[in-house]
C-alpha cells in the first residue's frame, strides 16, 4: 500500500534533483518542526489520542 502511494506521488511530483521524494512548502528540504508537527499529527490519527504518547511507536522517527 505504501508502496503505491509513494508511487503515485512521484508520478505526480517527481524526484527533486538531488533524490528527494518530498519537498518543503518553498521546494526545499521539509523543515525540522513541520516534520515534528506532521509526525505528531499521523501518530494521533493512527493510534488516537489515548494511546499515541505510549511506546516506542510515539518516539520521534528515526534520522
Amino acid at each position: 500500500m505504501f508502496v503505491n502511494m509513494l508511487r503515485e506521488h512521484i508520478d505526480r511530483f517527481g524526484i527533486a534533483p538531488d533524490g528527494r521524494h518530498l519537498s518543503g512548502e518553498a521546494g526545499g528540504r521539509v523543515d525540522t518542526t513541520a516534520h515534528g508537527r506532521t509526525w505528531a499529527r499521523a501518530r494521533e490519527d493512527a493510534l488516537g489520542l489515548g494511546e499515541h504518547a505510549v511506546g516506542f511507536v510515539a518516539d520521534r522517527p528515526s534520522r
